[in-house]
């Protein structure tokens, strides 16, 4: 099983032991070029995003065949910007929902995925 170096992916994977040898790479990039030239496997990464754009840029067909955990990511907006602040913040998540629904997001992500 290829991984990164000093990643922490999920206690329960990082403190497993039943796996026999893990075959460290110094980044993301490194992991997908030992991938691609059957060096390993199996390659485990905190990232799908980068993993499947590092593979499509390698030219390598990978698949997603198990998710360790999801990390839900937040964007904050300043309290001290009072009413202004609420209306930015419901502005943005009203255009992200409107970007979702047309798939907007999907042709972005299709483009590097």
């Amino acid at each position: 099983m290829g991984v990164v170096r000093g990643y922490v992916y999920d206690s329960e994977f990082d403190n497993y032991q039943g796996l026999k040898r893990r075959d460290f790479s110094k980044d993301d990039k490194q992991l997908i070029k030992k991938f691609a030239n059957n060096r390993i496997p199996l390659a485990a990464s905190p990232d799908e995003g980068t993993v499947k754009y590092l593979c499509r840029q390698a030219g390598v067909e990978a698949e997603v065949v198990y998710v360790l955990n999801e990390i839900l990511s937040y964007i904050g907006f300043s309290k001290t910007l009072g009413e202004k602040g609420k209306i930015l913040a419901e502005k943005f998540s009203q255009a992200l929902r409107q970007l979702k629904e047309e798939g907007v997001i999907q042709k972005i992500e299709g483009k590097y995925f």
